[in-house]
């Protein structure tokens, strides 16, 4: 019986233990940040070079230090492999005993090698250290080691052979997300150790190997455009005629490169993000705006990307964006699927940028009238949710326009010193009020619809205003009701505070003005 229940125990631990190694083979493959990352990180990192941080990733990080080292090194043509073998020689280490002094001078050496190595070395341990982010207990320790490996590292490691900034190129748009954030905050630290000289240097090396290699791949061609094109957006006091218009040039021609998805998409981010550089340089803007606009809502993996593009140009030149979004609505043959997409963006630009938008509300909000144009029931059906949408944020981001439910009537007060009146069920401009000498700040329906308030800081008036209707219900010509004078501002008001503090309500008749950077209580009027 004895033996019975042994051999029975034996086998539960045996499956116990298999169960335990099959547990941490699926971990290794499937749980992020796994075994395997904590292995190869505590191999990588710099010990011996900073006492703080290696207390910093035993402690915290929970890694120790390897008794043995081992050596990285590159793959190349033909699988070819070039391994960094460590030097004899030992310096300014007296005091230290053997296996100290080898793993020190171990981990200082693989950053003297080249800058293709010391790319691919800071590249895995920073990308290893971000997925460690993950785990709530090593978040801040993390967070310690990275912001070292940004700031100081290459300060304190002696000779260190900065990484390759064509190699990390390579991983601007990286599938895997940790790899490319970590590729771009790697880039970003090293373009702010260097001084605008350096970057200027580094710019003119590269626009002479572009120029003078002739026999260069597409592939590595392409890569040198996106390096100056990063440059130029985070220094832009290294910018010349010549870096901007070959770089303008080749981010155009690389947006239409379909066969290369990564570089497309470093093309599509990078046109957006330094559209106030590029635009000079651009020679026919349309087509990038209709390529963008095209791949928003064709291309699955891109759509976020261009249509953050797209709302940078548009912060970047409201009147382009707008007047060109317009012209395409406008068009017959305009589909509903491309203008669902353009109201999709339209409402993004209105959250992210409404200052921006001021001066072109009236064209904003006609880019979503026209899209209950009775006349077209399949695409007014088709879109009335993102119509709605845009619709409603322009109503609560704007106190110069207002929205009436029951009429379905539409006011939007302009820059341009009138009060543009839609009819949401005809989809047209039924009314403009003209009797302000400034631009309209606040704007706002009664309670039946019948009469329009509207108010100007600049001139201190406030206009009620009765919108007629005919016996056949058609429009008639409004007539101002009353007028009021209220006290001008003295302060000089930036356009988001008057967004963010104005306000003007109606209750029954009374007319209320809240103007919140005012000290006095609401203004109402009879």
């Amino acid at each position: 019986t004895q033996q019975t229940q042994q051999t029975q125990q034996t086998q539960q631990t045996q499956q116990t233990q298999q169960t335990q190694h099959q547990n941490l083979q699926e971990n290794l493959l499937t749980t992020p940040p796994n075994l395997a990352s904590y292995i190869v990180l505590s191999y990588l990192l710099p010990w011996g070079l900073r006492e703080d941080l290696d207390q910093l990733s035993k402690l915290d990080l929970k890694l120790g230090c390897p008794e043995q080292q081992f050596t990285c090194g590159l793959r190349g043509v033909a699988g070819k492999l070039a391994l960094a073998i460590p030097s004899a020689a030992i310096k300014n280490f007296d005091n230290e005993n053997e296996s100290q002094l080898t793993n020190k001078l171990l981990n200082i050496q693989k950053w003297q090698i080249s800058i293709n190595l010391s790319c691919y070395y800071l590249l895995s341990i920073v990308t290893l250290t971000r997925a460690l982010l993950y785990v709530g207990e090593t978040k801040n320790a993390c967070s310690r080691f990275l912001s070292f490996l940004s700031t100081s590292f290459a300060d304190d490691c002696p000779n260190f052979i900065e990484p390759s900034f064509l190699q990390l190129v390579r991983f601007w748009e990286d599938p895997v997300d940790d790899v490319k954030q970590s590729a771009r905050s790697i880039i970003s630290a090293f373009l702010d150790r260097k001084s605008i000289e350096e970057l200027r240097a580094t710019t003119i090396s590269i626009l002479h190997q572009l120029k003078t290699e002739i026999a260069q791949g597409i592939r590595i061609r392409s890569l040198r455009i996106l390096l100056l094109a990063i440059i130029s957006t985070e220094k832009t006091e290294v910018l010349n005629e010549e870096l901007a218009s070959l770089t303008a040039a080749g981010l155009e021609k690389m947006l239409f490169q379909e066969s290369n998805l990564q570089f497309q998409s470093a093309a599509v981010e990078l046109i957006g993000k330094g559209f106030r550089i590029w635009q000079k340089y651009i020679k026919n803007y349309q087509i990038i705006f209709k390529k963008l606009f095209s791949i928003s809502f064709t291309s699955k993996s891109l759509s976020k990307t261009a249509q953050t593009a797209l709302i940078h140009i548009g912060v970047a030149d409201p009147p382009l964006f707008i007047t060109t979004l317009n012209d395409e609505v406008s068009k017959p043959d305009f589909s509903i699927q491309n203008h669902a997409a353009a109201l999709a963006i339209v409402e993004a630009l209105i959250k992210n940028s409404p200052v921006a938008l001021v001066p072109h509300l009236p064209r904003v909000a006609e880019v979503a009238i026209k899209a209950l144009d009775p006349a077209d029931p399949e695409r007014r059906d088709a879109i009335i949710k993102s119509t709605t949408r845009v619709l409603h944020a322009l109503v609560r981001k704007y106190p110069m326009i207002s929205f009436h439910q029951i009429s379905q009537k539409f006011a939007v007060g302009t820059t341009k010193n009138v009060i543009l009146v839609y009819d949401l069920k005809s989809a047209t401009r039924i009314h403009v009020l003209e009797g302000h000498n400034s631009p309209i700040s606040a704007v706002s329906f009664n309670g039946d619809g019948k009469m329009i308030a509207s108010y100007s800081i600049d001139d201190g008036i406030i206009k009620c205003w009765q919108l007629v209707t005919t016996f056949f219900g058609f429009a008639g010509q409004p007539k101002e009701h009353a007028s009021f004078s209220t006290t001008k501002s003295k302060r000089d008001l930036k356009t988001s505070m008057i967004l963010e503090s104005l306000k003007m309500t109606w209750n029954v008749k009374t007319l209320s003005l809240t103007r919140s950077w005012e000290d006095t209580k609401d203004k109402t009027f009879q």
